[in-house]
């Protein structure tokens, strides 16, 4: 397994451990579609986030909402739209994402960007 994947794994594990503690409930991850693959989805309330977690080197060009491009916006809402279709009633939903900055093994900073596009 390479470096970047192991990193977006642990990133992904501390954004989990995150959003508990910040009151979402877990409901799956890693969900696919053909359009693409959404991290993290969970449940705050009543409604479904559709959760993108960015995981980066501390020297990054771009923060991790600026490295979400409208191509990937895009593929990130056809493949949520796929996850709604198994309620019979359209629940509220938005997309959040999860800037977390890393030294290594080590968080320097965590963002959640609730409603993020």
């Amino acid at each position: 397994m390479s470096v970047a994947l192991m990193r977006g794994e642990w990133g992904e594990r501390v954004a989990l451990d995150h959003l508990c503690e910040n009151g979402y409930d877990i409901v799956e991850q890693n969900f696919r579609s053909r359009y693409g693959e959404i991290d993290i989805v969970a449940q705050q309330g009543d409604t479904i986030v559709f959760i993108e977690v960015k995981t980066r080197a501390p020297h990054a060009m771009v923060t991790g909402i600026e490295s979400i491009s409208p191509s990937k916006q895009k593929k990130l809402r056809y493949t949520a739209e796929m996850y709604l279709t198994k309620f019979n009633n359209m629940p509220p939903a938005r997309f959040d994402v999860i800037d977390i900055v890393a030294n290594g093994w080590t968080v320097e900073s965590i963002e959640l960007i609730v409603d993020a596009f």
